[in-house]
């Protein structure tokens, strides 16, 4: 008997429940009597309904009967009494889809309320101005002059890796900066004279560049892996928040930017302030 409902609502036998509503829910819309005009849509509709119930466990299903061999005259069911019985069934299967859809209504309603009031959306109004101060300060920072502070090599790991944009990079650990990926790297920068430059932007104290200095001539080593090389990426994603609180509609792309923003954009933030002190930076405008 299932097998019989799974047919009609064209999908193969005991398949998962979410294919039947998805397959459910695109079969009304196609066979709602308000919407196909066509005479064979009303039943069809009515199939639908009744096989999505019982699949579902909304309704169970009719108990099995043998039919006769032979329907004589006398015993064939009144052609007016099944054209009732069919009305009624469509009213009734129309009547708990359109209750259906007031429930789903009510619940995304509830939904976008919650996502829009109470401390979560004043957490959203806070993410949008931090996220717009960082995005500003950022763009600045790549305009601002730089920082230049000695330091010294304290030691270096020489096997390659690949870092942002495919470059081959190494990884070496000064005094005051901690471990450093640079390009570019040979031996002469560690067995040579340990001290170097650290170029960093200013607002932020983002290493750049490190510098080595001989009696001849000045080497540079890009610094690769830091939030200097990823500022392109980090502006449009700290406006992110800004954005969805303009946006703010009943649309499914309003709630993935804003669960993207609460627990993705708002991490990152926050990662990117604690790391390196680089909320004191900002506070003090580089000065610290």
């Amino acid at each position: 008997m299932r097998s019989h409902y799974y047919r009609i609502l064209g999908l193969p036998d005991n398949a998962p429940i979410s294919d039947v509503r998805k397959q459910y829910r695109k079969l009304v819309m196609q066979y709602h009597p308000d919407k196909n005009p066509s005479p064979t849509a009303e039943r069809k509709f009515i199939e639908i309904k009744e096989a999505y119930e019982i699949l579902t466990g909304k309704k169970s299903a009719p108990s099995q009967r043998t039919a006769p061999k032979r329907q004589t005259r006398s015993t064939s069911p009144n052609k007016e009494e099944n054209r009732a019985k069919q009305e009624q069934r469509a009213k009734e299967a129309q009547k708990r889809y359109e209750e259906q859809k007031l429930r789903e209504y009510l619940e995304n309603e509830l939904y976008f309320r919650k996502l829009t009031s109470g401390w979560r959306w004043k957490l959203m109004k806070t993410s949008a101005i931090v996220g717009f101060i960082l995005a500003f300060t950022i763009s600045i920072d790549l305009l601002l002059p730089h920082h230049y502070t000695d330091d010294v090599v304290t030691g270096f790991n020489s096997n390659a890796a690949f870092g942002i944009g495919g470059k081959r990079v190494s990884l070496i650990e000064t005094g005051d900066h901690g471990k450093i990926w640079i390009e570019y790297f040979n031996s002469q920068l560690y067995y040579g004279d340990h001290e170097i430059l650290i170029e960093s932007s200013w607002l932020f104290h983002n290493p750049i560049r490190v510098q080595r200095c001989d009696k001849t001539a000045t080497f540079g080593y890009p610094v690769n892996f830091n939030f200097y090389r990823l500022s392109f990426l980090l502006i449009p994603l700290f406006s992110l928040p800004a954005f969805t609180l303009f946006y703010k509609r009943r649309k499914i792309a309003f709630t993935v930017l804003y669960q993207l923003c609460m627990y993705g954009i708002n991490g990152l933030m926050l990662y990117m302030l604690i790391s390196g002190d680089r909320w004191a930076h900002l506070l003090t405008f580089g000065f610290l």
